[in-house]
This record gives C-alpha cells, structure tokens and sequence, in this order.
C-alpha cells in the first residue's frame, strides 16, 4: 500500500495572481456582453414600433374605406373600434411616440410616425406631405412609393 505524501509549504489554491487574471477575464467579457444586449435592445424595440405603425397605418386604411374619409385623430380609430387603445411606444414616457398627423396635401393625406432609437432603422416622411418631424423616425403614409 502507498502512502500519501504531503509536501511541506505547498499551498492547495489559487494565488492572487491568479484569481485577479480570471476576474478581469470575467470583466472584460461581461462588459463586451453587455454593450451588444443593449443594442439588441434598441432593435427589438424599434421593430415593435414599425410593427405598431403598420397595425395603425391599416387602421387608418379601414376607417377610410368605411367613412369614406380619414380620421382627425387616433382617438378617432379607438372609438370606432378599429384599434385598440394598447399602442403605447415600448420605451414609454421618454420623448417617445406614436403621431398620426391629417396633412390634406396634394399627394398625401396623412401620415403616422413614430422616433426610433436605431438610426439604420429610420423612414424619413414623404418630402410631398411637407412634415419634418426630426431625426431618427420611422414615417409610413398614405403612399408608400413616395416614400
């Protein structure tokens, strides 16, 4: 039978070295991860804001071919029934929202827009509906080829 030998002055661990080697590992993944969750974030949000906008833009569409006109407001569509009162911008309460705006110009009637956080994502407004609401917003209106 062998025996086991314990060596004198040898430590059973990590050194300090050691350990601080793996935590600024674990940092410095933990930060590269954190920086592309975010972005992620931004995107999945702005695809829920076109999404919304497509969803109002046909509610738009249906109230029209109904009343044989177009809505003064969105208040309008959720009296109507032809949206529910739900569309709420999902970053909420920060400067973000969804507009729907009557233009009665000459080759556009209205528009609905709302700002996105992403700017690859942004739609400018027709240049014939004469709206600028500003940078980074995503605008569908009546005719999408103008756009």
């Amino acid at each position: 039978m062998k025996k086991l030998v314990v060596r004198e002055g040898v430590s059973k661990g990590f050194s300090f070295i050691e350990l601080l080697v793996v935590l600024a590992i674990m940092g410095i993944l933990l930060g590269i991860s954190s920086v592309s969750f975010r972005g992620a974030n931004k995107n999945a949000r702005d695809t829920k804001r076109q999404a919304d906008l497509q969803i109002i833009k046909g509610a738009v569409e249906s109230y029209r071919l109904e009343k044989g006109e177009f809505p003064d407001t969105i208040n309008d569509l959720i009296i109507g029934n032809y949206l529910s009162s739900g569309y709420e911008d999902p970053k909420g309460g920060e400067g973000f929202n969804y507009v729907y705006q009557s233009v009665l110009a000459p080759g556009c009637s209205y528009v609905v827009y709302g700002q996105v956080e992403n700017p690859t994502n942004a739609k400018a407004c027709p240049t014939a509906c004469g709206i600028n609401p500003g940078f980074n917003i995503y605008c569908l209106s009546e005719w999408e080829s103008v756009c």
